[in-house]
């Protein structure tokens, strides 16, 4: 372009001279395109340095007078506009956006993807220009690499609003097919476009410069702006903006579900070992166990320290053990069952331990003993005064008595797993007093485990030394 074309007006070159009354306020730079739909310039204002494309497009009813109140950091601002129905023209005078293509910015990258990074802000600003046009009923119909321009390396402008035209007229139109490899198929086989269609070209657009091996954060975003179904695609901008926000929201519900499956995973297999093979449970029976034993241990101590007197047997008779301090007796008996005694104490079969009711929550083996399995202690007064106020405690060995009733007309209190019981009455002396405790509930914890469960049965009074005896049970 000479020097003197520069200083030409457009009033000298354009085709339809005197249309305007703004033309003598521009100098034409260069022209940028002419063919039978329209010619633009690149044209600046006279004494000024500002840019601007002057346009004469063969066409009416264009959005150009819509997009002319429009303001939009990633649209052109159109600062004229006029229709001249007598030619079949409209003359806009718009923004000159100057930047680079998509197509010629992915060039210069060597045709390498943008990242999730870049990505970031060329979608948001081109899903803010999608909702302004949607919401004023602008059809864009020619989305593209080429209609994309990339200004100052960072933000994006929409350009090419000449093909553009109303939401209701696109209805009737099917003489624009769109952008070859961009166009959605309807508006290539048909002509037909909406909001839907530039969607597709619009993602079809992005896809070109993220790669077709894309796999970021925006994925899923793309995929329902490429679906061939324009069902799937975003109905309005406002919706293709809220779902481009979430995607990128940090995935809490992800990475919570993900938190979720590793407990699943861990937790599991967890679960199953330890309901077949229980070693937690086992650890800590085996803790209380050792617990039990030790505090029988000790109370058994101290009853020694006592200087209790020697256990004698005395009497006759099945399933009955005396235990004799000169002239006071213990008697223990347990109708219905199959006993034996010795010298020392009674033994009690308790029978097959398969047909024994299992109680699994206290332990792998623990069983609980027969329903019917009543304690009876006989305290005969022999002793030539009276018992005042006799206290009776049973201390059990790997048992456990804590599920036990307390008998009736009695203070009972449960201790380190020992069930004490006291009475206030007074066995005269020549006199015998019965007393029954059911073994109902009771528990044998660890039947194979070499310490055989029994209860030791003491007798203490006010006046009387402590007197004690012994049951084992066996299965």
């Amino acid at each position: 372009m000479t020097k003197v074309q520069e200083q030409q007006s457009v009033a000298e070159q354009y085709s339809y001279v005197g249309l305007d009354e703004i033309e003598d306020n521009f100098l034409q730079l260069r022209e940028i395109k002419n063919d039978d739909y329209e010619e633009a310039f690149l044209v600046k204002e006279k004494n000024k340095k500002k840019l601007f494309i002057y346009r004469h497009i063969r066409a009416l009813n264009l959005p150009y007078r819509k997009l002319r109140t429009i303001v939009n950091e990633a649209i052109p601002q159109v600062i004229y506009y006029k229709e001249h129905p007598e030619v079949q023209v409209t003359t806009v005078v718009e923004e000159y956006v100057e930047g680079t293509t998509f197509s010629n910015w992915l060039r210069d990258r060597d045709f390498e993807p943008i990242s999730d990074v870049s990505a970031k802000r060329i979608f948001y600003q081109l899903a803010s220009a999608m909702e302004v046009l949607s919401n004023n009923g602008i059809i864009h119909r020619s989305i593209c690499p080429e209609n994309i321009i990339l200004v100052k390396g960072k933000d994006v402008k929409l350009v090419g609003f000449n093909h553009a035209i109303f939401f209701d007229a696109a209805r009737r139109a099917d003489d624009y097919h769109g952008v070859l490899g961009f166009a959605p198929p309807e508006q290539e086989k048909t002509g037909y476009s909406d909001y839907n269609t530039d969607i597709y070209s619009l993602g079809a657009s992005l896809h070109y410069v993220l790669g077709t091996d894309y796999r970021g954060k925006y994925k899923r975003v793309l995929r329902h702006m490429l679906a061939i179904n324009p069902e799937e695609r975003y109905g309005n901008g406002r919706v293709f903006r809220k779902d481009l926000q979430r995607a990128n929201v940090f995935p809490w519900i992800k990475v919570l579900l993900l938190l979720f499956a590793a407990y699943l995973l861990i937790m599991i297999p967890l679960f199953f070992i330890n309901f077949y093979y229980n070693p937690t449970n086992n650890f800590w029976e085996k803790k209380n166990f050792e617990r039990e034993q030790q505090k029988t241990y000790d109370f058994i101590q101290s009853l020694k320290n006592q200087e209790m007197p020697k256990l004698n047997t005395g009497g006759a008779g099945n399933g009955t053990v005396y235990a004799n301090n000169g002239k006071l007796h213990l008697k223990l008996t347990m109708p219905g069952l199959d006993t034996d005694f010795n010298s020392e104490a009674l033994f009690v079969n308790l029978g097959n331990y398969d047909k024994l009711q299992k109680a699994t929550s206290f332990g792998k083996n623990a069983v609980y003993v027969p329903a019917n399995c009543d304690l009876v202690l006989t305290i005969d007064n022999n002793t030539g005064q009276n018992i005042k106020n006799p206290v009776y405690k049973f201390i059990p060995t790997n048992m456990n008595l804590q599920n036990v009733a307390d008998p009736p007309n009695a203070i009972t209190t449960h201790e380190g797993g020992t069930i004490k019981t006291q009475r206030d009455i007074i066995i005269n002396k020549g006199e015998k007093l019965q007393f029954k405790l059911s073994l109902a509930k009771a528990i044998i914890l660890q039947p194979f485990n070499g310490a055989t469960p029994s209860i030791q049965v003491v007798v203490e009074s006010e006046n009387y030394p402590t007197t004690s005896t012994m049951v084992y049970f066996k299965i």
